[in-house]
């Protein structure tokens, strides 16, 4: 198998363990009382990266190949605290702005008679968000394309890249998607929804909801009084329930190791990481 390159380097995430309890729930409920805790951080609020040049290539290579990439990402999301995709700022959007409404219509009656929006700027309708966020594709990405099918569609570019990229499409990203999820779905585990480290996007130039959004948010949080925690879990504690993106869920009955949890958010930090980088190298070398 192909090891992915680089160092396991923090680039947007912190590890904190406090000595002491620290945490409240959403509910108010305190977290880890006398426990010790391990929690991971925003290095410097949200780091923002694009790719839609890098996919859009792959894409009109290889019809698949794009959308094969989003589709692990999307994987490798749904287990790692603190990164954000396309499809997930469009679940804040509805929950936040519209109220889960469909049409632009009501979406439109919502935020002007019960948000207070007015005409002049309004936040992003449905319809708008979706073309901004890049459409289908990037909302609900299907993985397309095997794993020999990626590694044929890659052979144009230098042997390492096409290698390590292929392999963390088809391979490493998905695996640690499913291992984070996994520990963090038996554990104890305090899993903010709206703290953000990593922002994947598209096109810089169709950022500005979005970006008006996470604003939005951070305010209401630091008005709250609430940390930016992106997770937070006891060093080594028993796991009656888990509480993971607002949501309390029943958990298998196992002790807990943060440290592991922990470590291995920050192996998927470091695999997509790799990931990004690897695009910028594809959107410096155009096929």
């Amino acid at each position: 198998m192909t090891r992915v390159r680089g160092p396991l380097a923090e680039e947007f995430a912190s590890v904190a363990v406090v000595l002491d309890s620290s945490g409240w729930y959403g509910d108010h409920s305190h977290f880890g009382e006398y426990n010790r805790t391990v929690a991971l951080y925003p290095r410097a609020g949200v780091s923002w990266n694009f790719i839609g040049t890098a996919i859009d290539r792959l894409e009109a290579h290889t019809p698949g190949l794009g959308e094969t990439v989003l589709a692990a990402l999307d994987v490798a999301e749904y287990g790692l605290a603190g990164i954000a995709t396309p499809k997930r700022v469009r679940e804040w959007f509805a929950m936040l702005y519209w109220d889960d409404s469909v049409s632009d219509d009501e979406a439109r009656i919502i935020l002007t008679d019960e948000r207070g929006y007015s005409d002049d700027d309004p936040p992003l309708l449905p319809s708008e968000f979706d073309t901004a966020a890049g459409g289908t594709m990037w909302l609900a990405p299907k993985r397309r394309l095997g794993t020999r099918a990626v590694r044929a569609a890659l052979t144009r570019y230098p042997r390492p890249l096409a290698s390590e990229l292929a392999a963390l499409v088809t391979t490493h990203l998905p695996q640690i998607g499913r291992e984070a999820r996994k520990r963090v779905e038996t554990a104890e585990v305090d899993m903010s929804w709206h703290s953000v480290a990593l922002c994947i996007w598209p096109h810089a130039a169709t950022a500005h909801g979005p970006r008006r959004l996470l604003d939005d948010v951070d305010q209401d949080r630091a008005s709250s009084g609430e940390d930016d925690v992106l997770l937070r879990c006891e060093l080594i504690g028993k796991s009656d329930r888990h509480r993971s993106r607002g949501r309390v869920e029943p958990a298998h009955r196992r002790p807990v190791d943060g440290l592991a949890l922990v470590g291995s958010q920050l192996r998927g930090y470091h695999l997509v990481n790799r990931l990004l980088h690897l695009l910028q190298a594809i959107d410096n070398h155009p096929l």
